[in-house]
């Protein structure tokens, strides 16, 4: 996470909303244990699966979904189940093996009951969606999809930090985010909940908030605030390089949130 406290919480001791990844690169499944005293309980069941992060939506839902939404993303998940490469370490080989399990879930849209059930937890549900129908807005809407289906491909996906989406079909605006810590940092293994709300994008930065907080009672780091607040240059809420209309994007937030 970017901007570390030099003594933050270890994620992994702490019996409140956080969740820690169990990998096994050897097996064909890698589950997500929640253990959460937070009122944000069913995060990982909105997230669409309930015990295990590989099961949102069945094979052949993810494949009629991914269809319907754009040929890209089907080809990006393709892409992710490629053979093994001859002479790889087995550090490269673990790596493969991660990407091949979880890459494919890096970004879906969701609909039905999943998008239903995300919708009533999202923190910004309740915003206003933009109502004007002009060329315009339809142009940006056309241009978030676009960003959001690469994110298919774009997001990283690995032992050293993986970034995972969900947005909503029919409120693109509204986006779900879990970010793990990264390797070799006290976050590691940590699962780290966002909600945004894109509501002028790319003109204006989005607006966030962090929803990994112990129902309020833990500040893992000095830019993620106990109350949901994200300090960051580009959202506006920090010094530093701010945002540029049409210029910045929304999945350089998300690495910097990372970082």
């Amino acid at each position: 996470m970017a901007n570390k406290s030099s003594n933050p919480p270890n994620v992994v001791d702490l019996s409140v909303e956080e969740c820690v990844v169990v990998s096994n690169c050897n097996s064909n499944t890698s589950s997500v244990k929640l253990n959460s005293t937070d009122n944000n309980d069913g995060l990982l069941e909105v997230w669409g699966a309930a015990t295990s992060i590989t099961q949102i939506g069945s094979r052949k839902k993810r494949r009629k979904q991914n269809h319907s939404t754009s040929a890209a993303l089907v080809d990006a998940i393709d892409m992710t189940r490629g053979t093994a490469v001859p002479n790889q370490t087995p550090i490269e080989r673990q790596f493969a093996a991660y990407k091949q399990h979880l890459g494919p879930l890096r970004m879906e849209f969701l609909s039905g009951t999943d998008g239903d059930e995300f919708l009533k937890t999202h923190a910004f549900s309740h915003m206003s969606s933009p109502k004007n129908s002009s060329k315009v807005q339809t142009s940006k809407i056309r241009q978030l999809h676009r960003e959001l289906v690469q994110y298919a491909l774009d997001l990283p996906a690995t032992p050293q930090g993986s970034i995972f989406v969900r947005a909503n079909e029919s409120r693109l605006d509204l986006v779900r985010v879990l970010i793990t810590g990264p390797e070799g940092t006290p976050y590691a293994n940590g699962c780290f909940f966002f909600d945004f709300f894109l509501h002028d994008y790319p003109n204006s930065p989005p607006q966030g908030k962090f929803l990994t907080t112990g129902g309020s009672s833990v500040r893992f780091n000095p830019n993620l605030y106990q109350c949901g607040k994200i300090c960051l240059s580009l959202l506006g809420t920090w010094a530093g390089p701010k945002w540029i209309p049409n210029k910045s994007t929304f999945l350089q937030v998300l690495i910097s949130i990372q970082g």
